[in-house]
């Protein structure tokens, strides 16, 4: 339960998808308690949704955890989409 403002960066590469605050947000315990980090394996990925107003929806399970969802709102939200396949 947290948000953030133009302060995420976002990257997909092979195996992973990346979510981490930028400096100087990721000094403090904004990531912790706000749970806005993320390394998410992409076979865990069980879906990726866009919505309206360029919101994309990411839901995963991570082996041995419970089903977790992130919703991110990105600047080229269709690259993301199908970056992640």
């Amino acid at each position: 339960m947290g948000g953030a403002n133009s302060c995420l960066m976002v990257a997909v590469t092979r195996d992973q998808l990346h979510i981490a605050l930028q400096f100087p947000f990721n000094l403090m315990f904004m990531p912790q308690v706000w749970d806005l980090e993320h390394c998410i394996r992409r076979r865990d990925i069980q879906s990726v949704k866009l919505g309206p107003s360029r919101w994309i929806r990411i839901e995963w399970q991570q082996p041995g955890s419970r089903r977790r969802a992130f919703r991110l709102r990105v600047r080229q939200p269709d690259a993301l989409v199908q970056a992640l396949g």
